[in-house]
């Protein structure tokens, strides 16, 4: 025969765990919500969500070439301004 503080416990486990998927469930529909919100900025922004970490890629490799290109300019100069006598 089952207890009836069993069944109580049972219920208020039953009760906790429905309250916690609303909790969840809530969360989730807002993070999917927060989601698209950002989905619809980046189109917006003229960027293909699926291709922009690509973007962001050549993005990068790009400004680390004009990186190098700045660093050998200034050492040029570097090297010309020290060739220059006082």
């Amino acid at each position: 025969m089952v207890d009836m503080d069993e069944i109580l416990e049972l219920n208020e486990r039953v009760s906790k765990a429905k309250e916690k998927r609303i909790r969840l469930q809530t969360r989730r529909e807002t993070l999917q919500k927060t989601l698209d919100d950002l989905i619809d900025e980046i189109k917006a922004a003229g960027y293909d969500p699926a291709k922009l970490k690509d973007e962001k890629g050549r993005l990068e490799k790009e400004l680390n070439e004009q990186k190098e290109d700045l660093e050998k300019r200034l050492e040029a100069a570097e090297k010309q301004l020290e060739s220059i006598p006082e």
